[in-house]
């Protein structure tokens, strides 16, 4: 007699809606809903895999160029988006191509190769949580030893931060910055037993530990692994010159930017740029199927808001924003964003809607854009549940040569500075408001532009003038954080 174990994938909590398409104008309408009523954040996507996102909430109205035409699925003619639940998924700090070829190409080891029993303080990693979540686990790599190991048991401990424990000598002041606090969280597990030249290993400690947190009000913690032998994943940038931070975070893999890893230290010290553990997490409770596809294959003309025109245009030192609307049917209010791609967008303004079922017009002037080259503008509505559609994209050329890039501005303390056409040596220096030097870097040209993530998260919410020099201009710049 033989036992039969039947293993049936869990149904999808996710209904969609009524949806269909106008061509004019032109656009696709999709919504969809969960089962059973639970509170939930979808955001839209126009393929299956990849892309940027089109819309979020229950429902959305977009461009039918932002979607996916006459998939075999959805029939002809038809128009595709994928949903997903982006208050509900699981999510992890490195992607999963870093992971399966980890230890990164060229990475060392960290400090606790060969060190077993380090002290907790000794090798623990930087993170902020910008929503509540949970983790799940942390991942470190055990090295090809040459000779047989194991079992050993391995610490993982979740620390507060504590703003003054490690004294950084080699930052900007000299001052006592960041470090791990008091502890709060420890999960310990007995490690595999790995024959001689077994190559890496990865090794993966379970957790069970919720983090706090809010996008505006993010939360600081240190992550420490302790007991037998490991390596890390040496992905992380180095350190920006004068700071204890690393000059690009390592954000989470899901998108939606609610984890990531911003320093570490050896020792108690800051110094190399390694120290980079996987932690895996949970945001709500996840349906692991990921986006779930939703056709448009009806006509519906039907739009909370009838977009009558909208253009953007060069005017004076600023580009003007205008935009008219026919109806306005519970429409709370719109966002206007910008682009330097035409794919990653930022947000400039909120305007309230006017509420008038017949004409509205709207303008917004952009002062503070400091790009170059071609500008993409849009608008989004949001409906008063919201919901929120998307109009289609303007472009403006400015026709101006090199300049000083800042994106995006205002930012939430990190932000890229590109100067296109600079091959030669670039010095950046950050001031605040007062005159004090906040923040410093330099960095070489290729030829055809000069880039650098800069990140001040650390520092407090106000105004900032960057100094940017090379060998033959310089520029001072405007930068908010909020």
């Amino acid at each position: 007699m033989k036992d039969t174990v039947e293993i049936t994938a869990p149904a999808s909590p996710y209904t969609a809606g009524t949806s269909g398409y106008c061509n004019s104008p032109s656009y696709a309408a999709f919504s969809a809903t969960v089962n059973p009523g639970a509170k939930t954040t979808l955001a839209w996507y126009g393929s299956a895999t990849g892309g940027s996102i089109i819309g979020k909430g229950g429902s959305i109205s977009v461009s039918q160029a932002s979607t996916t035409a006459n998939l075999a699925a959805c029939g002809t003619p038809s128009f595709a988006a994928w949903a997903v639940d982006t208050s509900s998924y699981a999510g992890a700090l490195l992607p999963s191509t870093t992971i399966a070829g980890a230890p990164c190409a060229g990475g060392t080891s960290g400090g606790s190769t060969g060190e077993g029993g380090a002290t907790p303080s000794s090798d623990p990693m930087e993170i902020m949580s910008y929503q509540s979540l949970n983790l799940t686990g942390a991942s470190v790599i055990i090295p090809n030893l040459g000779y047989a190991y194991g079992p050993v048991s391995y610490t993982v401990t979740v620390y507060a931060n504590n703003p003054t424990a490690t004294y950084c000598g080699s930052c900007t002041p000299s001052a006592s910055y960041d470090g791990p606090g008091a502890a709060l969280y420890t999960a310990t597990v007995t490690g595999p037993t790995l024959p001689a030249n077994n190559g890496a290993y990865l090794f993966t400690i379970p957790m069970n530990y919720t983090l706090s947190g809010t996008a505006t009000t993010p939360v600081k913690y240190w992550i420490g692994v302790t007991g037998g032998q490991y390596t890390y994943f040496a992905c992380t940038p180095a350190y920006t010159a004068g700071s204890y931070l690393w000059a690009t975070p390592q954000w989470d893999n899901t998108g939606n930017k609610v984890l990531s890893a911003v320093s570490a230290q050896h020792y108690s010290s800051y110094t190399g740029s390694g120290n980079l553990f996987n932690l895996t997490f949970n945001v709500g409770n996840p349906y692991t199927c990921g986006r779930f596809l939703v056709c448009a294959n009806t006509i519906n003309c039907t739009l909370p808001v009838d977009f009558i025109s909208f253009d953007a245009e060069k005017q004076g030192n600023g580009n003007l924003i205008t935009w008219s609307t026919a109806k306005e049917e519970d429409v709370n209010y719109y966002v206007v964003e910008s682009s330097t791609d035409g794919t990653n967008f930022y947000p400039l303004a909120k305007v309230q809607a006017q509420g008038n079922t017949s004409l509205n017009n709207y303008s917004y002037t952009d002062n503070s854009s400091d790009m170059r080259g071609n500008i993409y503008y849009r608008i989004v509505e949001v409906d008063n549940n919201g919901n929120s559609s998307y109009s289609d994209v303007k472009t403006i050329s400015t026709g101006i040569g090199k300049d000083v890039v800042i994106i995006p501005n205002p930012n939430n303390g990190t932000f890229k500075v590109e100067i296109d056409g600079e091959a030669s040596q670039v010095n950046i220096v950050l001031y605040n408001a007062m005159g004090q030097q906040v923040y410093q870097t330099s960095g070489q040209g290729n030829g055809s532009s000069y880039s650098t993530n800069i990140n001040i998260q650390s520092l407090a919410s106000g105004v900032y003038y960057l100094y940017a020099q090379s060998a033959n201009d310089s520029w001072v710049k405007k930068v908010v954080k909020e």
